[in-house]
């Protein structure tokens, strides 16, 4: 059960659009990024996190990432190599290999809310929800009247816990040996 998945594919307010692209082509060193969290600010520490996942780079200290975007001229533009191993990480587009592992699952649900601050997020889950009635992998997909925050604990009680009830119940396990 996903509720409000993060970087199921790249796009939104994950793509070069968001100024936190010009912001970390300036920073080179963790203080930088620490400082920024302590600013309030989300993004550039996202950004340092995601980039150690997908793009990291052993030869480049002190940071030890690539970041998918650079700054050229004044103009945020596409660091080829970094932003194609993101783009293969990202989760649809690695549906259509794992489709056998997927249609496996005993259930697939995902939760969006219609007001979510992050714009990559509903445009995620739906495109993934989309991709995944392409495979013929069957899913859940709900949308729920709220934003990234809201009625976290209701829906942890009323959709997350009830989901995996009712999955685990109409699967039960073999008991072990």
């Amino acid at each position: 059960y996903a509720m409000s998945p993060c970087c199921l594919e790249w796009g939104g307010d994950l793509g070069p659009g968001n100024p936190v692209w010009a912001q970390v082509a300036t920073m080179g060193r963790l203080d930088e990024y620490l400082a920024s969290r302590k600013r309030g600010e989300f993004y550039p520490m996202t950004a340092l996190a995601l980039a150690a996942a997908f793009s990291p780079n052993p030869g480049r200290p002190p940071l030890l990432v690539d970041m998918p975007y650079v700054v050229v001229d004044g103009r945020v533009v596409p660091n080829g190599p970094a932003l194609a191993r993101w783009e293969a990480a990202e989760p649809i587009g690695q549906i259509a290999s794992r489709r056998a592992a997927l249609a496996g699952l005993r259930g697939l649900a995902i939760d969006y809310g219609a007001r979510d601050q992050f714009a990559h997020i509903p445009e995620g889950a739906r495109s993934f929800s989309r991709e995944l009635a392409i495979h013929g992998i069957p899913h859940h997909l709900e949308l729920y009247d709220g934003d990234h925050r809201d009625r976290v604990r209701e829906r942890l009680g009323t959709r997350v816990l009830p989901f995996f009830a009712a999955v685990l119940a109409s699967h039960p396990t073999p008991p072990q040996t």
